[in-house]
């Protein structure tokens, strides 16, 4: 996950985009990678200093931060015991539909 932000704030006035709109759309679209972290070092460099001067983008970090931390707290559902029968089931029936794969040449 990225880190902190909040001290990386440039130039901008709070609450002011850094760039144009198209920029900031460019941005956006990275911005779930640059949280979990993968994004290669050079993208993530990019993001994290258009999120140091941007309100808007470094606000829908914050954001996905936030749902991320939601979702961790969230507890795990409980399934029972059929799921397992179920499954078993489904992966069965989907084995007897698929025609039977050529067989591997030896080397």
């Amino acid at each position: 996950m990225y880190g902190s932000h909040d001290g990386m704030r440039g130039a901008g006035e709070p609450g002011e985009p850094s760039g144009p709109p198209e920029q900031c759309a460019a941005f956006t679209a990275q911005l779930d990678a640059y949280h979990d972290g993968l994004l290669p070092a050079e993208d993530a460099h990019a993001v994290a200093s258009h999120v140091a001067g941007c309100a808007r983008c470094a606000a829908r970090l914050d954001a996905l931060a936030a749902a991320d931390r939601l979702l961790r707290l969230a507890p795990a559902p409980r399934v029972g015991p059929e799921l397992r029968q179920r499954l078993y089931g489904r992966i069965a029936a989907a084995q007897r539909t698929l025609p039977p794969s050529a067989p591997i040449p030896s080397r």
